[in-house]
């Protein structure tokens, strides 16, 4: 009789484990990191990002570290729609520079397929952009 029970249990633990990938889905992760150093000389640079259709989430984390000058971070989704916008530095200078970190964090549920466009537009600035990218795909009942 106990041995009964204990079959009973493992099956339903192995019913449990075998089923649960076509109830819960296959998630997908694609986790991307680009990286752009600034100097007096830098003039405006567009980094895009591809999101694949069918996506389910975009998690964009844009961090910006400045020694000197000015920088404005824009970004666009793939239809042109500005979707955040971060702005750092102005009173320093290479004469008297003031470090200054800023970060622009956006998350978005049900992005729109295409491409996704950073714009860095730097004035006499030195210091370096971080884009950390990552956009999740779940698959509902996927085998």
């Amino acid at each position: 009789m106990k041995t009964m029970k204990v079959l009973k249990v493992l099956s339903l633990i192995a019913l449990f484990v075998f089923s649960a990938p076509s109830v819960w889905g296959q998630q997908t992760e694609v986790s991307v990191r680009k990286m752009v150093k600034l100097n007096p000389k830098s003039v405006v640079q567009e980094i895009s990002v591809e999101v694949e259709p069918n996506t389910n989430g975009l998690q964009l984390n844009i961090n910006c570290r400045l020694d000197y000058g000015k920088v404005i971070l824009e970004l666009y989704d793939p239809k042109g729609k500005r979707r955040g916008k971060l702005s750092l530095g102005g009173s320093s200078t290479q004469q008297n520079p003031q470090e200054e970190e800023g970060k622009l964090e956006s998350s978005f549920y049900d992005p729109l397929a295409g491409a996704w466009i950073i714009k860095v537009t730097p004035t006499l600035a030195s210091g370096s952009v971080s884009l950390n990218f990552k956009s999740v795909n779940v698959e509902q009942g996927a085998k």
